[in-house]
């Protein structure tokens, strides 16, 4: 339970990391990328701090609310990644794209919220045998295997392709960032198909923990 809570605040800390740089970004001095990387980190900064309620939850509500968080993170954050990494070599996203990529997130952040009355993402029981809460269920449900899942990789690979594909299109001296954007987006990335694939503890959400790695 000590230790529970000192990773909780660990991730507290970072989210809060993140929603100051989420702010800075939007309020500040308006440059490219600077809008959509702003709203990323705020996003970021939600699915951090769900993986904080989840390690302080004392009731399964209080989980459904960190587990809630979890799925607005992982349905918004690549959609944000997209618009943000395209901006970034100089193409648009029209309003019209935009509200066609954010229909089946909002499908299953709703689905997510509601699942103990469905399992359609994940099956139940949400506990283990010594009670604890389980991040990682002992089952996916139909619509997070064939639906969310699928959807969420595709639009990360787009979004990595948008950067490599139009590398030219970048000035010479801005490619290094180019690259540093396509590192950083390896770390969050290889610890959800971790997650996804069942490696790791399944009582501990450790993407929030890699997101708070690397804030500095």
């Amino acid at each position: 339970m000590v230790l529970d809570t000192l990773l909780a605040v660990i991730l507290l800390i970072g989210a809060v990391g993140y929603i100051a740089l989420g702010i800075q970004l939007i309020a500040g001095r308006r440059g490219v990328g600077t809008l959509p990387s702003g709203v990323l980190f705020l996003f970021v900064a939600l699915w951090v701090m769900g993986g904080a309620i989840e390690l302080f939850a004392s009731s399964f509500f209080m989980f459904s609310v960190g587990r809630t968080f979890h799925y607005v993170g992982t349905s918004i954050v690549p959609i944000v990644a997209y618009v943000y990494f395209r901006e970034y070599t100089g193409q648009s996203t029209s309003i019209h794209r935009l509200v066609l990529l954010l229909i089946i997130p909002f499908v299953s952040i709703t689905l997510a919220a509601t699942n103990a009355f469905h399992e359609m993402v994940w099956a139940l029981p949400a506990t283990n045998a010594q009670g604890d809460f389980l991040t990682r269920p002992v089952a996916w449900g139909p619509y997070f295997l064939f639906v969310h899942a699928p959807y969420t990789y595709a639009l990360g690979v787009a979004a990595a392709l948008s950067l490599i594909m139009h590398t030219s299109a970048v000035a010479r001296a801005h490619r290094k960032g180019l690259f540093l954007l396509l590192a950083a987006s390896l770390g969050p990335a290889s610890a959800a198909l971790a997650y996804d694939f069942g490696f790791g503890p399944n009582t501990v959400s450790f993407i929030p923990f890699v997101f708070t790695l690397m804030l500095p």
